[in-house]
C-alpha cells in the first residue's frame, strides 16, 4: 500500500499548527494500521492445488501456502487451474470454519467441494460469516458427503446461494430441513440444483413451505432404490424443475398445492401424490415428462390433481402410468400430447387446447370422467378424444380445432368411441345424397371410430355454432347426416336444442352398428331453401380446399364465381392461356350444364347462364386436361 502525505511547510507557522501535524500522522497512521489488520483478517484465499493431492488441510494447495482460517474467505475458481477440480475437506472428527466459501469455476470446469463421508464431526463444515456463507456460481457443486447419520454436518450462518447452474447435493443420512431453510430466493439462483440423494433406504423430506430452485431426488448412493415421504400443509414452491430419478419412489402426505414453475420431469419409479385424505395440487408451469415404466398414482381417500397452469403451450409426453383417483386439469395456456396418454379417473378443461393426433391419442377409461363448459372456446381438444367402456350412458366430446370447438355428444351410448373434428367439406368425401337429405355442410364434419365388432350404438348430437356453422335458418329442417356406403343419408332429426342464427344442437336417431373405421357425420338440410351451410365467402374455401393442387400446377390459377342475375360469373386469373372445363352438378351428384372455356393471360371474366337450372344448392368442378383447378359451391333461389 502507498501511502502520500503531503510535504511539510516550507515556511514558519505559529507553534499551534506546527503541532497539529504530528497528531494528524498518528491518527493517520493508526488508520493505516486499523486497515491492514482488518484485509489480513479478512484475507481471500485461492485454490493453485500445487500439493497435488486434493487436500483442503494441505497448505501447499493454498496460493499463500496456509490454509483458510476462521475469519479466511475460500474462492475456488480456475485462475490457477486451467481444468476440473475436487477440492476434499478434512475427514474424522475435524471440523473446518471459515468466513465464506465461494465456488466460481469458468469456462466450462466443472469444480467441486466435498466434505467426505469419513467426516463425522457435528459440524464437519461451518461458514460463520454474516453474509452468503457459500456460493455456487454455474459449474460449481458442494457435496454434502458427510459420514454422520443426523445433526448439521453443514452449517451456514448467513444463506446459501445457488446460482443458475450451480449444484448443491445433499448425500448423507443426516437432516438436511436446517440447509434448505438457509437456500437463497435472489434473482438469477431460479435454476440453482438443490439434490437430495441420501445412502439411506428411506428418508424424510422437508418440503412443506420450503422454496427452491431446482430439485433433484436420486436414489444413487443408496445403490438404486430409496423411498422418499414428506407430508405438510403448506405450499411448496420448487422455482425451476422437480426431477425424479430412476429408482426413486416418492410418497407424500400433502394438504396444499405443490407449485413447479417450469418441468417435472419423472425419470422411473413411483409418485404416490396422495397417501392419506389431502387433496394435493401438483401445478406444473413447463412440460410433463415421464418415462417409460414410470407410475404416479394414490392410494389415500383423497383425490389429488396434475394442474397444467403454463403461460405458453406445454409438451406432456407420459410414456408411463397415471393410476387411480387423480385429477388432470387443464388450466393454462394450452398443452400438445406428444404420447399418447390415458386418464382414470377425471379431465377438467377450464382454460387452454389440448392437441392431439392419433399417434398421441388422449384416451379416457371407463370410469374417467370429463367437465368441459360446452358454450366455450376456452378450453377443449384440439384433436381426436377417446371415451372407453361407456354403457348405455351420455358423454360429452369437447372437440374442436385452431379456436373453435365443435362439439359432438353421444347419448344413451354403449362402447368405446374416438372422436375427431374436421373443418374440411364433407363433399370431398362424396357429393351422392340420400332421401331425405338435399344438402350438407361444406364446412365441417366430425368423424367416429367405435368398437370394430359392431356392438357399438348411440344417439349422435351435433351442434352447431353461427356464423361458423355457415347459417342455420330452420331446426325443423336440419338434420344429422351420415355418410353410409358412400352416400350421405338421413340420420333423423328427433330433438333440437338453440336457435337460428346463434348455436344449438340437432339430435339423431339411434345408430346401431357402427362399421369398422371412421363413421362421418355432418349437418344436412331435407330442402334446398334453408340452412345454407356454406362459407359466405367461396373464394376462402376454394384456396384453402385446392391450395396443394393450385400450388403444384403451372401455370397457377385463381377462379372466384358470383351470381348476377340469374348467370354465375366466374373470374379467372391466369400465368399464361388456358382451356378450361365447368361442369355444374347439383348435390345428388347429377350434372346439369358443361361448358368450355378459353381464359387468356391475366385476368377473364366469364358469364354463364343458369337461368333453366331448378333453385337448390350446386357445385361447380372447373378442370384443365387432368388437373383440378376448383370446386366452389352456390345457390341457385
Amino acid at each position: 500500500m502507498i501511502v502520500f502525505i503531503k510535504k511539510w511547510p516550507g515556511k514558519c507557522r505559529s507553534f499551534s499548527s506546527v503541532w497539529r501535524w504530528p497528531c494528524r500522522l498518528k491518527r493517520l497512521l493508526c488508520w493505516l494500521i486499523l486497515i491492514c489488520l482488518s484485509l489480513s483478517l479478512q484475507a481471500q484465499h485461492l485454490w493453485d492445488g500445487e500439493g497435488g493431492d486434493g487436500e483442503w488441510s494441505n497448505p501447499l494447495n493454498w496460493a499463500s501456502d496456509e490454509t483458510p482460517g476462521i475469519n479466511d474467505a475460500v474462492l475456488l475458481d480456475n485462475e490457477f487451474i486451467k481444468t476440473g477440480y475436487t477440492v476434499r475437506l478434512p475427514g474424522g472428527s475435524a471440523t473446518t470454519v471459515v468466513r465464506m466459501v465461494r465456488i466460481a469455476p469458468s469456462g466450462g470446469n466443472p469444480i467441486e467441494l466435498t466434505l467426505p463421508s469419513d467426516n463425522t464431526s457435528l459440524p464437519g463444515f461451518v461458514a460463520a460469516g454474516d453474509s452468503y456463507g457459500l456460493i455456487i456460481e454455474e459449474g460449481g457443486i458442494f457435496r454434502n458427503a458427510s459420514g454422520a447419520v443426523s445433526g448439521l454436518p453443514v452449517s451456514i450462518a448467513d444463506s446459501i446461494r445457488i446460482n443458475d447452474g450451480g449444484r448443491y447435493i445433499h448425500q448423507t443420512a443426516a437432516g438436511h430441513a436446517a440447509n434448505i431453510q438457509r437456500l437463497s430466493s435472489a434473482p438469477g439462483t431460479e435454476k440453482g440444483v438443490t439434490e437430495i440423494d441420501s445412502p439411506d433406504l428411506s428418508t424424510t423430506l422437508s418440503l412443506s413451505g420450503r422454496v427452491y430452485g431446482k430439485l433433484a431426488l436420486k436414489a444413487d448412493a443408496a445403490g438404486g432404490t430409496l423411498n422418499y415421504t414428506a407430508a405438510g400443509t403448506n405450499r411448496l414452491t420448487i422455482r425451476s424443475d422437480l426431477e425424479i430419478g430412476q429408482g426413486v419412489n416418492l410418497s407424500l402426505n400433502f394438504g396444499d398445492t405443490i407449485f413447479i414453475a417450469r418441468d417435472l420431469i419423472q425419470r422411473g419409479g413411483i409418485v404416490n401424490l396422495g397417501n392419506t385424505a389431502r387433496n394435493a395440487v401438483v401445478s406444473i408451469g413447463g412440460d410433463l415428462l415421464q418415462m417409460p415404466g414410470s407410475v404416479m398414482t394414490e392410494t389415500g381417500a383423497g383425490e389429488p390433481a396434475i394442474l397444467l397452469a403454463g403461460k405458453q403451450e406445454q409438451k406432456i409426453n407420459m410414456q408411463g402410468a397415471i393410476l387411480n383417483s387423480i385429477s388432470f386439469v387443464m388450466n393454462g395456456w394450452g398443452a400438445v400430447l406428444q404420447h399418447p396418454l390415458t386418464l382414470p379417473y377425471r379431465l377438467e378443461l377450464i382454460r387452454g387446447r389440448i392437441a392431439t393426433n392419433h399417434s398421441a391419442l388422449l384416451t379416457l377409461l371407463p370410469s374417467c370422467t370429463l367437465k368441459a363448459d360446452s358454450l366455450s372456446d376456452n378450453s377443449f381438444i384440439n384433436g381426436p378424444l377417446q371415451k372407453q367402456g361407456l354403457t348405455a350412458e351420455g358423454f360429452l366430446f369437447p372437440v374442436g380445432i385452431n379456436q373453435t370447438m365443435r362439439w359432438l355428444s353421444l347419448k344413451n351410448a354403449s362402447g368405446s368411441f374416438t372422436v375427431a373434428y374436421r373443418r374440411s367439406d364433407p363433399s370431398a368425401l362424396s357429393v351422392q345424397m340420400g332421401e331425405g337429405i338435399d344438402h350438407i355442410s361444406s364446412l365441417e364434419y366430425w368423424s367416429i371410430a367405435a368398437d370394430d365388432d359392431g356392438s357399438a350404438e348411440a344417439i349422435v348430437e351435433l351442434s352447431f355454432d353461427d356464423p361458423n356453422s355457415g347459417g342455420v335458418t330452420s331446426l325443423q329442417d336440419l338434420r344429422t347426416a351420415r355418410l353410409l356406403n358412400e352416400s350421405w343419408i338421413n340420420a333423423g332429426n328427433t330433438a333440437v336444442t338453440g336457435s337460428p342464427g346463434a348455436n344449438g344442437s340437432v339430435i339423431s336417431e339411434a345408430i346401431i352398428g357402427f362399421t369398422p373405421g371412421e363413421n362421418h357425420f355432418t349437418l344436412g338440410s331435407s330442402i334446398a331453401g334453408q340452412n345454407a351451410l356454406p362459407l359466405p365467402d367461396n373464394r376462402y374455401r376454394m384456396r384453402r380446399e385446392l391450395a396443394d393442387n393450385i400450388k403444384e400446377r403451372s401455370p397457377s390459377v385463381s377462379l372466384t364465381s358470383t351470381i348476377v342475375r340469374q348467370r354465375l360469373e366466374m373470374k379467372i386469373i391466369a400465368d399464361e392461356k388456358i382451356h378450361i372445363r365447368t361442369v355444374i352438378y347439383n348435390m345428388q351428384g347429377r350434372a346439369f350444364k358443361k361448358d368450355d372455356i378459353v381464359a387468356g393471360k391475366g385476368p377473364t371474366v366469364v358469364s354463364l347462364d343458369i337461368d333453366n337450372i331448378p333453385a337448390g344448392w350446386y357445385c361447380i368442378l372447373a378442370t384443365s386436361g387432368s388437373s383440378r383447378l376448383g370446386l366452389m359451391r352456390f345457390l341457385k333461389r
